[in-house]
This record gives structure tokens, sequence and C-alpha cells, in this order.
């Protein structure tokens, strides 16, 4: 569709250095104009640094283009015949393609489509920000061209949105109207804090700093009533703290009052509601329902919606914008969003201060402030914290499949992925409870899972193995445990009541998590970790920790196999996340009723416990905390480095040697080595024995949960997760009822016109969130294990995720027949086998 600017085309280039797309709105396809968008991104692109050397270009290019390039001293060269996807640049048209499709659905519905050409600027700067440029990879392309974007000078707007513009005084009649309604197109980044705006009654465009914008399809971040008063508190806590000093002590009485009154404030404001609500707020306006995302490109919108062009018809005047008109109702009640319906019942309300949780399960309250007995002046507010009381069980697949595989194959122990380009509540929904990704224990004498530590403490049976267990944990952590001779390692300290006062402000004191699991091929089977609630910790620094993906360690296997004379050995880093010291202190406490008594006796803890708390500061990297795995991985990329070692840069975990034959993969702590030649293991293990305790398995038998039988004669390996299914079935207290050999229901025979019609709906009951939940359970569990070793579970794994939101009785029937074919066929086995093949991987755009 031709622009108000006359534009038709878009034409696309693509740097290779900086891996930048850059993009120019273009009115037709002629040589001419394609000379000057090469002239234009070619002195943009020098003018920033970056003076283009070599060029590829497709069969089609004319002769102008080659003769510019010649003038500019530029090689370049012609793409194979009928090979278009080894040209770079193909598979980044499809990149920006897509990009700026997603950005059009997302304007208005009213938005005119003929303003699109002003909407390239922001998709282009928008999407070079998502990309890692080659020279720098810690930098985005954006950053390499045009440095940090400063978001408080150049603010930027949802494109396509509705705005209502300041009309300043000179402008307006004394009684006219103080805005003017407008469309946002652009970001005005000559000027401070402005925007560029498409005013339809001028037929004008217009840079203004004051304008309210109405996306329709998100909303503008506001502060809700309760950030603002603890945002108020905290200043008033600070403004008390720094007169403290000066003070009387009738103006310290008043101070103390301000507090206590402080508190009240906030735990009145922070009771829960009643789960059964009167029948006097029964009568509260049910939820507008979303509207739907604009499709401009639709057949129906292009085919309702004007023409405009170059020329002066009866229905056309160049360079006027057309009136867009109101999109036909759609017969479906389901595309009238806003058509009232009154035979459905109203929605429920939407939830208080604008909280985006798209899940009836999570519910994130505010904290009340914790006031310190001792030290009146010291208050904490924690904002916006997740409630514990009722963790995730699990998370869908569709939602977490690398995080479940990476809490399964990490040992049950914390692991923080980067979330920080994700929303807020997308954020909360990672935070997963491991408690539910750990190994169960079975009560020996009942056979009832047990997955708290409290209920192992508490029954008479189990209390002192597991007790000795924490004891030994937390020994280790801190400076040792006397019953059991556990070193300690001097990753916490126990804190007095002094020490607990001068916690720095900018700390937030967090909660300890304890995990029980049963690992029967470790040394010491009865498994007790503690972990650091990261969830609260606010860490400035950077949170990525690269580790190997379940496929990578595939094709290492294969390697090892395929290479003669090529072994695999795996080894264990002991106390791997205990020896990063922090680069700054945390903090965090736990109930003193929990901790085993000869602990209590042995560092004279009743002297130290506060509120029925211990306090502990954190000096070494432990598990959970947010920075932990990165603090590890650099500590020991440093160490590693000295002796040749280094991490390939674009296979996340796998690791290579400069000059030795030896690769490995991996993942938190669990090392997976290829070698050819045992000089050249030793040369590692040598490397890490140094600074670390290794567990070593020379046969390479077990990596991560997953059974290696290595046959190097015959060039085969078998891989197997024996065991797994009987606990899962033990776990879910699942029998088999009748022995299956398919995993999912085959969908009946039809034949001749029959064939062709649908498959019926699911019309049957609906179950309870009770049943929902076990139903995520046992999926998330299979997971694992069918992206390991049984690749036929996948399908019907994938068909029950989109329905286990909207779970029936015969979703539930589907679940059944899963664990029937699990339980008919537990022990599943992939054999790999010797190949000559050479992984290449080629784009197609």
């Amino acid at each position: 569709m031709m622009s108000l600017e006359n534009k038709q085309y878009i034409f696309v280039a693509y740097d290779y250095t900086t891996n930048a797309i850059i993009v120019r709105a273009i009115p037709n396809r002629e040589a001419p104009t394609i000379v000057n968008a090469f002239d234009d991104v070619f002195t943009y692109l020098e003018r920033k640094g970056f003076k283009p050397k070599f060029n590829i270009l497709d069969n089609e290019a004319s002769s102008a283009i080659t003769d510019f390039l010649r003038d500019n001293d530029v090689k370049w060269q012609f793409v194979p015949p009928n090979e278009h996807r080894v040209n770079a640049a193909e598979r980044a048209i499809q990149t920006f393609k897509n990009h700026f499709i997603a950005g059009l659905c997302s304007t208005d519905r009213n938005f005119p489509f003929q303003l699109w050409d002003k909407l390239l600027p922001q998709a282009q700067d928008s999407l070079n920000m998502l990309r890692t440029s080659r020279i720098d990879p810690s930098k985005s392309a954006y950053e390499v061209l045009e440095g940090p974007h400063d978001f408080n000078r150049n603010p930027w707007a949802p494109p396509g949105c509705r705005a209502v513009i300041h009309e300043p005084a000179d402008n307006r009649s004394s009684w006219g109207p103080r805005g003017t309604d407008a469309w946002y197109i652009a970001p005005s980044t000559d000027h401070y804090r402005s925007y560029e705006f498409y005013v339809p009654e001028t037929r004008a465009y217009r840079i203004s700093a004051s304008a309210q914008f109405f996306p329709s399809y998100c909303e503008i971040p506001t502060e809700t009533p309760a950030e603002s008063a603890a945002r108020a508190a905290a200043e008033l806590i600070i403004e008390l703290r720094q007169q403290r000093k000066d003070s009387t002590p009738a103006t310290l009485s008043r101070h103390q009052r301000a507090m206590k009154i402080i508190k009240e404030l906030f735990h009145h404001c922070n009771a829960q509601p009643p789960r059964v609500e009167d029948e006097t707020n029964a009568s509260r306006s049910p939820r507008v329902a979303p509207s739907l995302s604009s499709n401009p490109s639709a057949p129906r919108v292009v085919k309702t919606t004007p023409r405009v062009h170059g020329k002066i018809t009866r229905n056309n005047t160049p360079g006027l914008a057309a009136p867009v008109s109101e999109p036909p109702r759609r017969r479906s009640p389901r595309l009238n969003p806003q058509q009232s319906q009154p035979s459905q019942p109203p929605l429920p309300p939407a939830p208080a201060d604008n909280a985006q949780i798209h899940s009836d399960r999570i519910q994130v309250p505010i904290i009340e402030p914790v006031l310190n007995d001792d030290d009146d002046d010291s208050v904490i507010i924690p904002i916006a914290a997740p409630q514990q009381e009722k963790p995730i069980s699990v998370q869908t697949p569709h939602l977490i499949p690398h995080e479940a595989l990476q809490a399964f194959i990490f040992n049950a122990q914390a692991h923080q992925c980067n979330v920080n380009f994700l929303p807020k509540w997308r954020q909360r929904l990672l935070m997963t409870d491991l408690q539910h990704l750990a190994n169960p224990v079975v009560h020996p004498i009942t056979g009832v899972t047990i997955d708290k530590y409290e209920k192992l403490a508490n029954d008479p049976v189990t209390q002192e193995v597991w007790t000795t267990a924490f004891g030994k944990e937390l020994g280790g952590l801190a400076q040792g445990d006397n019953k059991t001779g556990a070193a300690g390692t001097n990753t916490v300290f126990f804190m007095n009541h002094d020490e607990i006062k001068n916690i720095p402000a900018d700390r937030t004191v967090t909660y300890a998590r304890v995990v029980v699991d049963y690992r029967p091929q470790k040394e010491d089977p009865n498994r007790v970790r503690i972990t650091v609630g990261g969830n609260l910790i606010n860490y400035p620094g950077e949170l990525t920790t690269r580790t190997a993906d379940l496929v990578t360690s595939k094709i290492l296997w294969n390697s090892v196999i395929s290479t003669e004379n090529a072994r695999y050995i795996t080894a264990d880093l002991k106390l791997f996340y205990l020896t990063a010291p922090m680069d700054r202190y945390e903090y965090m406490r736990m109930p003193i009723k929990i901790i085993p008594q000869h602990i209590i006796d042995q560092y004279n803890l009743n002297d130290k416990v506060k509120n029925g708390y211990v306090y502990m500061e954190i000096r070494r990297a432990m598990y959970g905390l947010p920075q932990a795995g990165v603090l590890a991985n650099k500590l020991l990329k440093e160490r590693l480095a000295r002796h040749g070692y280094y991490e390939v840069a674009h296979t996340p975990g796998l690791w290579k040697h400069i000059s030795r034959p030896v690769s490995f993969t991996l993942v938190v702590d669990d090392f997976g080595i290829k070698y050819v030649g045992k000089e050249h293991a030793e040369h590692l293990l040598n490397a890490l024995k140094e600074h670390y305790t290794l567990d070593i398995d020379w046969e390479g038998k077990l990596y991560c949960g997953i059974s290696l039988d290595w046959d190097y004669e015959r060039k085969t390996v078998d891989i197997s997760m024996p065991g797994y299914i009987k606990k899962l079935l033990q776990r879910f207290q699942h029998e088999l009822r009748k022995a299956q050999h398919s995993p999912y229901k085959c969908a009946p025979k039809a034949y001749g016109k029959d064939a062709q019609l649908p498959l019926p709906l699911d019309e049957s009951p609906k179950i309870d969130k009770k049943q929902v939940t076990r139903i995520q359970q046992i999926i998330g569990a299979i997971l694992y294990y069918a992206r390991c070793v049984d690749i036929t579970l996948l399908m019907s794994l994938s068909t029950i995720a989109h329905e286990q939101t909207k779970a029936t009785e015969n979703t539930d029937l589907s679940v059944t027949q899963i664990l029937d074919y699990c339980a008919t066929h537990p022990n599943a086995k992939i054999c790999f086998r010797a190949s000559a093949m050479i992984l290449n991987i080629h784009s197609d755009a």
C-alpha cells in the first residue's frame, strides 16, 4: 500500500560486522531509487565508522548497483543461481518482516495504515536492540552504531497508538480544547523527551513533549497506591534516621511513635480479604473483555481500506490520509469483544492495583513492614514479594520446557536463568518451587511420599537420619559440624544482635528454603540442601549463566563413538557454588525451630536468636542466589583459562582446549568429558583438582541422571533412565490398569466423505483445580524423561499441554493412558551408533 509520502517498498540492508538490520522506505524498485538507498545506507555506516568493504548480491542486481559499488571501492560477489539462502540478507529480510508485522498488528484498529513508513525507524531500532553485535557480544547492534539508548531522554510509546497532545496557550482560543487528537508515529530523537505525531485535523506532522497515550493492547506503567505509600514511608524513615543524631529524647519518642503508626497502617492495608465475598460486593462491575489484535494486512481490511496514490482523482487527493472507518462487525460473538452478550455470565472482577498476573494460582501480596524491636528506627519494607504459603507446584510444559530440564539435571539445586527480559508476571511464573522438582523421599514404613523437611524431622522413624543430614548441610555452609565431622566452607556466618543492626540498608534479608532429596547414586543418599530465597535478592550485576543443552550433550556422546580411540568420563565438582567469593554480602534468616539441637548447642544460637529467627551473613556463593551461578562460572573460567581451556562462543556449555583433543559439556558442576588419550583427560582433571574436590567416573556411566552404556568396540552407546518411571508411578500412586502400547488415543477410522469431517469437540465435564494441578505435575515430570530417552511421548505431551489449563475428564483419561503406556514400557532406551556424518547448519529465508 502506498504511504502518504508515496512510498511502496521497504529496502532492507544487513551489515554483517555489527549484525544490524537497516531499513529504508522507497517509492519504487527502479535502479536509480535502489542506488540512492544503497548510498544512504553506505553513508550512514561510514559515518558510524563501519565503511562497507564487501557486498553480496543476488543475480537480479542491476549494472547500476555494481557501478555504484565500483565507484565506492566496494568488492561484490553474486550468490550461486537459485541459492538465495547463501545471502545472509535473506534471513535478515524475513526477521525484519516478522518484527514489523508484529508491530503493525499492535497498532490501533483505526490507525491510518498509510503512515506505515513512519513506523520504520522505531521498528528498526527496537529490532537492533534485540540483536547481539558480532564485534562486541556484550553490546547490542544498536548500541554499537548509536551508543547506549537513554529512554529517559528519548522515551518511546507503542507504535500507532492514539494520543492527545497538549495545545499551548498561544495556539488555542480562550475556550478552545486543551488537547488535540493525534496518532503517535515515532520518537523525536533531536528533541528532549519529545514525540512525533500525525494530526488528522490539520493533516500534518507535529512534535510535542506533552501528550497522553491511549494504547489498545497494553497498559502504560503507573505507580500503584500501595507502591506510593511504601515509597513515601521509606523516604520518611530515611529522613528520620538523618535527624536522629541531633534529636532530643522527646523527639526520639515521637520518631518511635511515627514508626509504629507506619507499621499499623501497612498491617491494616495488607490484611487479607475474605475468600468468600458477601452479597454487597457482588454488584462490582465486570472486567471488560480484552480486544483482539488488529491485522491491517488481512484481506478483508485491505479490501475495505481506501487506496491512496499519487494521482488526483475524484476519490483521492495526494498527500491526504484517507478516513478510516470502523471495520464491519463479524457475525461471530467471539470476534466482537465489545458487543454485549446478556446470555453469558459476567466475568470476574479485575484484580486490584492493575496486577497483570494471568494465573489464579499465583497471588503476590505486599508484605507488611518489619519493625526492629531493638532499634525502633529500623524498618524493612519489602514491596510486592511473592507469597510463600502456596508456592507453585510445577509449571506447564509450554512455559518452562528448558527450566524443568535444568531443574532436574542440576540435581534439584537452585539455578537462576536470565528472565529480566520477560514481563514481571512471567518472571514470577519462572520462580519454581524446587521442593516439587526434587526426587521425593519415601517413608520406610508407610510408603508415603514426603517432600517436606518438617515432616521428616518430626517423625520419630526418620527424625535422626534427616536432622543429622540437615546438620551436616548447615555445618558445611558454616564452620563445620562436630557430629558428622563435615568441614565448613565459611559460606555463612551466624550473626549476633549488634551485627544484625548493621545490615546495609540496600540489602533485603531473605528467607532460607530447605529441600530434601534421596539420591541413591551418591555416597550419602539422604540429601538436604539449604537454598536462598533468591526472588527477594536485588543484584545489580549480570545474572546470565551459560550451561549445556541436552542436545549439546547428545551430540557430544555421538561424537565420542564416532571418533577413533575417543573415550568418555564424567566428573562432579563438590561444593562448586560454595567456592566463589561474593562481590557483596547478602543476608538471610532461618527459623530456629527447624535447626537441629546439636547445631544450636555448637554455635550457641540461643543467644543469637531474634524474634524466633537466626540471621546469617552470606560471604560465598550459595545455592539459590541469583548471582551464584555467574560468580562460580566466572571463577571457573578464570582458573581453566590458565591451562588453555575456553568455552565455545556460539554453543553454551561446550568447552574445548586450544591444542589438546579434549572437549566437555558443563551443566553447573557436572562435567561430561570426551578425550583421546588418557594423559589429556588427566591434564583437565589436574587443573580442576587445584581448586576443587572431584568425584570421577572413568567409565562415564552416569551424567545428569542419564545412564550411559558404552560399547567402544561396536561403537555404540545406549542412553536410558532406569528406575525413573517406577519412582514417577510411585509418586503419583498410579497402578497399571491396562497394558498400553500407544501414548495417545488414535482417531477412529473413517472412510469416504466421513474422512473429511473434523474430530468431534471435547464436551466432557471440566475437572476441578486439584485434578488440574495433578495433571500439570505429571506432564512436568514426564517431560524431561521424554526429551531424554522416549521421544514417543512428546506428541501426546504437547497435545495435553494445550488442554491442561481447561482440562476435562477426557484430558484426565489421556493422562491416564500416558501413565499406563509408561508403566507398560518403563525402560525406554536410545542407541547412538558411530557416524561419519559432519554436522552443517544451513538457514533458508
